[in-house]
């Protein structure tokens, strides 16, 4: 059984996911995590550009036999590696086929995969008598139970395209058809919903107040006020403490690292302070400046005569311009946009720099 020969998209610029995409979806997640639990989380979704969101990455929940624990672990979907795989422009098309049944053990998946760089494809295939997971009783898990070819399917196409694309994939989180075998670590997976991995604690006296006053920042978002609503139904008896410190540390930061209030506030003084200043450079009188059509003062007629002399031009010779340029008889007889012009001239005939006038 061939499935047909995936066929090729153009590459898609990678989607940006950034710290604050990740803290929301924590902040809104119903999956319980501890805090260092929160922090890898947020490092692995960074490090490889994972939306929580998109099913990207998620946490799933399980009992470590071998700690006697309920445990934790990030995984991802196969689709994420197919979406990787075609960003780097080298694949080819790839295809998955199985052989075998069930009964007599036999049942086994294969995938090859063609990049445009490689003369040979790759081809990889296992065995259902290898991947599939069971329960405490030895029986098949549900998934494997009901759709073993698919589960099989899936474990193949994430370790193919592993090995097909190894710089862009190496690394990232596994995907939950194979967890349990690949990374050693989870001995059994339940078939329970998501439990919580600590007893919960009710949200105290003074986290309560810390959460109200949160809800009453006018630096707190319409749809995050929608969020922190929800919580806050019945007294916060819907959540632990916490969380409710999670939310607190998120807007309030500690001694290390502002939190969300704080930066919003220091962009808004930003904003501000720009404000007030255009404001003041509107209410700022504009200067005076001297109507091109008048005359000369007197300290102006000797500003430019005392120019004249200091770049080594005789008087005259600015008489002679002033007179055959110009038009005007007497220095008294200039406006100010001929003295500009006037000025110009000097500057361009003397050898010291540019002269400036008194007003």
């Amino acid at each position: 059984m061939a499935e047909k020969k995936g066929e090729l998209k153009e590459g898609l610029p990678a989607p940006i996911v950034t710290e604050q995409t990740i803290k929301d979806f924590l902040f809104g997640s119903e999956t319980k995590l501890t805090e260092q639990q929160q922090k890898l989380f947020l490092g692995i979704a960074l490090r490889y550009q994972l939306d929580p969101f998109k099913r990207e990455i998620h946490a799933v929940p399980y009992f470590n036999s071998r700690t006697g624990k309920y445990d934790v672990s990030f995984v991802t979907g196969y689709e994420v590696y197919l979406k990787r795989a075609e960003r780097q422009k080298q694949l080819d098309g790839w295809e998955v086929e199985t052989e075998g049944n069930l009964k007599d053990g036999g049942l086994k998946a294969r995938i090859t995969i063609y990049r445009k760089d490689w003369s040979r494809p790759l081809r990889h295939e296992i065995f259902f008598s290898e991947y599939c997971q069971h329960t405490k009783d030895g029986t098949p898990t549900k998934f494997w139970k009901e759709k073993p070819i698919t589960m099989l399917k899936k474990v193949v196409i994430e370790q193919g395209f592993r090995l097909a694309f190894p710089d862009e994939l190496a690394g990232m989180p596994y995907g939950e058809e194979e967890i349990g075998v690949e990374t050693n670590q989870i001995q059994e997976k339940t078939e329970q919903p998501p439990v919580k991995l600590q007893e919960k604690q009710p949200v105290s006296g003074h986290h309560k107040e810390l959460l109200r006053n949160i809800l009453k920042s006018r630096y707190l978002k319409t749809d995050e006020g929608k969020r922190l609503l929800e919580k806050a139904a019945n007294d916060w008896a819907g959540i632990s403490d916490q969380e409710a410190q999670g939310m607190i540390l998120w807007w309030f930061g500690d001694a290390y690292n502002p939190g969300i209030r704080k930066k919003r506030e220091l962009v808004s003084q930003k904003t501000k302070t720009q404000k007030e200043e255009m404001e003041k450079n509107l209410e700022k009188p504009k200067e005076k400046k001297e109507p091109l059509n008048k005359k000369l003062s007197n300290n102006q007629i000797q500003s430019l005569i005392t120019a004249t002399e200091k770049q080594g031009i005789p008087v005259k010779e600015l008489e002679r311009y002033c007179k055959e340029k110009l038009g005007v008889e007497k220095f008294s007889e200039l406006n100010q946009e001929q003295l500009l012009i006037a000025k110009n001239w000097i500057n361009m005939l003397g050898e010291a720099p540019a002269v400036g006038g008194e007003q």
